[in-house]
């Protein structure tokens, strides 16, 4: 008997280093570059050291007070047992009253809403519900790591279609009509785009909404959670169905609490569909997550009751100049390039130029290795490209206080003044 089985009650028991428990797909879900970057800060910060980390996609500044004190409100007023699996009515009307507003509709009730466990399990449900397997679902890149993996946890294949820095990284019409060929089930679009931070124009999304005309048969899902963390003067992102309401009975939409509302860790996002969608994300729910908590559902609500300026002026007067600060700062060290974000929380980086040379005798071959050894070096942690597809690059979040920015740009300056070649 080899030494990974143990004997337990007279037999044998296979043991974890088999690898044989674990299911093929398990194995290969993607997240392991985020999943080192985060143990290994974790290993730096036992050492003593102050790790920068410039990881997490996620507000700098706390859920409202209102919206906590209405939760413990919900709390101490006794809701504390189970909720309708598609979440509160209440809150699936205030959902879509602001959707219909935001969206320049009338056509969304509460029956084409689904409240879920975050954005991240409204998306997986999604995927779950359309899918069958062997579906292919296109998604263009660089894009969150998530998407492949929820997408092959649904027994699809994921169209990775790779843009440039010359659209912006955004997906062209040319691009996505060639995509689209050979029985695709959906299209996952995400704008503003994390990591870019860029979204479709107007204009661009009329130009994709002609090529989607063509393929009737493919569902379009939009992954909105950034559209109003934003630097427009108008607080929201473009819209597809802005220009094209014809495409919204297979147009799919995904958003959250977490960004807008500075309710990362209360775990309220959404799906918006048909009718039809609606109801199979509601058994899917009720066989798995079962529901939300009413209290975090009620302190959504009331957050949603907030004034949409205050997070128009949060942008235009806080993240916007942070954004610009960092960005500045960036862009200045010789060989690193620096989009310019519209809106999100990231600023995309090209590291390309320092690839294949070595920091003090280690060869820096990938941005893993770039992530890894910048962390190692100056106690800064960023995400490597290679989690969202494109491995030339890091993303760094900006939406830091100003002290802690200033210093992660003076460390990783510090960083790129020890490579050599």
């Amino acid at each position: 008997m080899s030494s990974s089985r143990t004997i337990s009650s007279g037999r044998a028991r296979i043991g974890w280093s088999d690898k044989v428990i674990l299911s093929q797909r398990a194995r290969q879900w993607a997240g392991s570059g985020t999943m080192a970057m985060t143990a290994k800060a974790a290993q730096e910060r036992a050492k003593g050291r102050n790790v920068i980390s410039l990881t997490v996609g996620e507000p700098d500044w706390d859920t409202s007070d209102s919206a906590k004190k209405a939760a413990c409100d919900a709390i101490w007023a006794g809701m504390t047992k189970y909720q309708p699996s598609l979440g509160q009515l209440e809150l699936r009307q205030a959902i879509t009253e602001r959707t219909n507003q935001e969206l320049n509709l009338k056509t969304y009730a509460a029956e084409n809403v689904a409240v879920s466990a975050g954005a991240k399990f409204a998306l997986y449900g999604v995927l779950q519900a359309i899918c069958d397997p062997g579906d292919v679902v296109v998604v263009p890149r660089p894009a969150w790591g998530s998407y492949g993996a929820m997408i092959e946890m649904a027994q699809a294949h994921p169209r990775y279609v790779v843009t440039s820095a010359q659209s912006r990284f955004l997906i062209t019409p040319e691009a996505l009509r060639a995509s689209l060929q050979g029985g695709v089930k959906a299209i996952l679009l995400n704008s503003p785009n994390n990591p870019t931070g860029t979204f479709f124009l107007r204009e661009e999304w009329m130009s994709l909404a002609s090529v989607l005309r063509e393929f009737p048969n493919v569902l379009i899902i939009c992954d909105d959670v950034y559209n109003r963390l934003v630097f427009d003067a108008s607080g929201l992102a473009p819209h597809l169905l802005h220009i094209a309401p014809d495409l919204r009975a297979r147009t799919i939409l995904i958003n959250a609490a977490s960004k807008s509302l500075a309710m990362t860790g209360w775990r309220v996002g959404w799906a918006i569909g048909e009718p039809e969608l609606i109801q199979a994300l509601g058994r899917l729910q009720s066989q798995s997550v079962t529901c939300l908590p009413g209290f975090t559902q009620v302190a959504v609500m009331e957050a949603m009751r907030e004034d949409h300026g205050v997070l128009k002026k949060r942008m235009r007067d806080e993240m916007l100049p942070s954004c610009e600060r960092m960005r500045n700062g960036l862009a200045a060290m010789p060989g690193l390039g620096v989009l310019a974000p519209q809106g999100a929380l990231f600023l995309w980086v090209d590291i390309s130029k320092y690839l294949g040379r070595t920091h003090q005798g280690a060869l820096i071959a990938s941005s893993m290795d770039f992530a890894m050894r910048l962390l190692e070096d100056q106690a800064v942690a960023v995400i490597p490209g290679s989690e969202f597809g494109q491995d030339d690059h890091v993303r760094i979040t900006y939406s830091v206080p100003e002290p802690v920015a200033q210093d992660a740009v003076s460390r990783i300056q510090k960083f790129l003044s020890g490579f050599q070649g």
